[in-house]
C-alpha cells in the first residue's frame, strides 16, 4: 500500500489517465521496431552492458567490477537488494525490443556497485598495500573528474541549436515543404516522429522534387546490412541521383 501511495504521488497520471497508460503499454509491448529489435536474448544482455559502459567509461567499469568483488566479500541481508538489478537485467533482456530507457531502474544496481568499489578501495579496514591504495585513489579521482566533465558537458550541449531548426530555415527559404518533398522522421518537416520512406518510396519519387533523409532513421537500416540490404541499396541510389 505504501508503494502504491508513493507511486500515486509521483505519477498520478498512471491512475487518473489509465486509457493512455494501457495504450502506452501496448505500444511498448510490440515485438518489431526498426533499430530496436532482432538482437535476441544474449544480444539484449550485451546491449545493456554496452549502454551502461558508455555512460561510466573504463574507470567506472573497473570500479564496478571491484564493487562486485566487494559485494560478495561484504555480502549481507542489507546489500542483497542489489540482486534485483541482475534479475531485472536477465528478465528484461528476454523482451523482443531493447530500449535504453527501460534499463534506468536496473542501472541503479551497478551504480551502487561503483560506490561499493570506491568504498572498498579506500577502506582502511581492508589493510591494502600502499600500491593498492594509490591505484584506488587514482581510479576514484579519475572517475570523479570524468563524471564532473560529463555533467558540465550536458547543459552546454543543450545550448547548441538543433540542426533541424537550422535546416528548417533553409527549407523555408528554398520552398521545400511537405507537398514537394519525400522526408524521413526527425527532419525539419517531421521533427518528432520516426517516419520512414519505405515501402512507398518508388511511387512517390515521380511526384516529388526533393528527398530529405535523417541519420537517426537510415543508421538503423545500416546497422543491419544483411536484414535491410534492399533499403541500403536504395539509399545509395538516392545519393547518386540527388547530389
Amino acid at each position: 500500500m505504501i508503494f502504491l501511495f508513493i507511486l500515486f504521488i509521483v505519477a498520478p497520471f498512471l491512475f487518473l489517465d489509465y486509457p493512455s497508460v494501457i495504450k502506452a503499454i501496448r505500444n511498448e509491448a510490440r515485438t518489431i521496431h526498426l533499430g530496436a529489435d532482432n538482437l535476441g536474448w544474449l544480444g539484449n544482455l550485451w546491449y545493456y552492458v554496452q549502454t551502461f559502459y558508455e555512460l561510466i567509461g573504463i574507470v567506472g567499469g573497473l570500479l564496478c567490477i571491484i564493487g562486485g568483488y566487494a559485494f560478495i566479500r561484504w555480502f549481507s541481508k542489507e546489500s542483497a537488494f542489489l540482486l534485483y538489478g541482475l534479475f531485472y537485467w536477465v528478465v528484461m533482456s528476454k523482451l523482443a525490443l531493447h530500449w535504453e530507457r527501460w534499463a534506468l531502474p536496473m542501472y541503479i544496481a551497478p551504480l551502487f556497485l561503483i560506490v561499493m568499489g570506491i568504498s572498498y578501495m579506500l577502506d582502511k579496514k581492508e589493510k591494502h598495500t600502499l600500491t593498492v591504495r594509490l591505484v584506488g585513489g587514482l581510479l576514484v579521482s579519475l572517475f570523479m573528474i570524468q563524471q564532473s566533465v560529463y555533467s558540465a558537458y550536458i547543459p552546454i550541449q543543450k545550448k547548441f541549436i538543433d540542426t533541424r531548426v537550422i535546416s528548417n530555415d533553409y527549407c523555408e527559404l528554398n520552398e521545400i515543404n511537405r507537398n514537394n518533398t519525400i522526408y524521413e522522421g526527425y527532419t525539419p518537416l517531421e521533427p518528432n516522429y520516426p517516419t520512414k520512406i519505405f515501402p512507398t518510396l518508388q511511387e512517390k519519387i515521380p511526384k516529388k522534387k526533393y528527398i530529405i533523409l535523417s541519420s537517426t532513421i537510415y543508421n538503423r537500416y545500416y546497422a543491419e546490412p544483411d536484414r535491410y540490404q534492399d533499403e541500403i541499396e536504395t539509399y545509395a541510389e538516392i545519393r547518386k541521383g540527388y547530389p
